[in-house]
């Protein structure tokens, strides 16, 4: 099984059945999100200038989106035209590429020609115009024409991070810089149906209707909220849930001018959550995101 791990320096290969580790792209800071569809591979790099500052950094960055194929191959890279700082997660689907930009406390939607800004804390009242997505939502909501200026030092107040779309309802998790919560929105209208508090500094999302789990990495567990809890150890993020599997990867806790030379591991589990094994991926940086193209991951949505 082939694992892709980004991590704050690359974007990385690892065997499960060797643990070889090989490094796919790297030179553009800090790589984020994986997504990807039945041809190509997407990447979120911040392409910034020093990964490990970023809190002061954001202002400056100019994210990009490398395409792979699915042997890993680059194809080629393009980006917004407007700022994309902070990137997180990403998620392809409904033919439509979504990108968390937690500095501007937003999410950009992009449908291979055209892109949409999107401002969820708000729930509609201002989406900008830039796509037939977009002139769809100003018909059925007039109030919502009105894009607001974007601060130049940014607006992160609900630090947008996670995506998780599952039968007709849009999930989107809140970081917070604390007491996370996830929105919940009906899909396609993005009509917001409610909020559930769940987890600190959390990201990640994945589950069903009746049970939602998370990454609750502040306290290095995975919770639900239904009750589960299963403490992981550092800092979880990143995951791939198979039918047979649950993957995590989790960072080693350790100061930010540190985190450059860091390690983490990956860790398959059944479904029991017993540990079948341990991948350590030693002086690799912080690990942010982790997928499995090759089989279904529950965790990703059908495209």
């Amino acid at each position: 099984m082939q694992l892709l791990v980004t991590t704050s320096n690359s974007f990385l290969s690892l065997d499960s059945d060797s643990g070889i580790v090989q490094v796919i792209h790297q030179g553009m800071g800090l790589y984020y999100g994986i997504a990807y569809n039945d041809s190509e591979i997407f990447v979120a790099a911040r392409n910034n200038y020093d990964p490990f500052n970023y809190l002061t950094d954001r202002a400056s960055e100019t994210g990009y989106i490398l395409v792979f194929d699915r042997q890993l191959n680059f194809l080629r890279q393009f980006n917004a035209p407007f700022r994309l700082a902070d990137l997180h997660q990403i998620m392809f689907f409904d033919n439509k590429l979504w990108l968390t930009c937690s500095f501007d406390n937003r999410v950009a939607i992009y449908d291979g020609s055209t892109w949409t800004k999107w401002y969820p804390e708000l729930n509609l009242q201002f989406v900008a115009k830039r796509s037939l997505l977009s002139s769809l939502l100003s018909k059925l909501y007039p109030a919502a024409v009105k894009e607001p200026v974007e601060q130049a030092n940014g607006d992160d107040r609900h630090h947008f991070n996670s995506f998780w779309f599952y039968q007709g309802e849009f999930y989107l998790l809140a970081h917070n810089l604390g007491a996370s919560e996830i929105y919940v929105f009906s899909y396609p209208q993005l009509n917001l149906r409610t909020k559930i508090p769940l987890g600190t500094q959390a990201h990640n999302i994945w589950g069903n209707h009746d049970e939602l789990f998370v990454c609750d990495s502040a306290n290095g567990s995975i919770i639900s909220n239904a009750g589960f809890s299963h403490f992981i150890g550092g800092f979880p993020r990143g995951v791939v849930i198979t039918d047979k599997e649950n993957i995590i990867a989790s960072s080693q806790l350790s100061e930010r001018q540190q985190r450059q030379k860091s390690s983490g591991d990956i860790v398959i589990f059944d479904k029991l959550w017993n540990n079948q094994k341990t991948f350590t991926l030693e002086n690799h940086g912080q690990l942010l995101d982790l997928k499995c193209p090759e089989i279904k991951d529950n965790a990703h949505p059908v495209f």
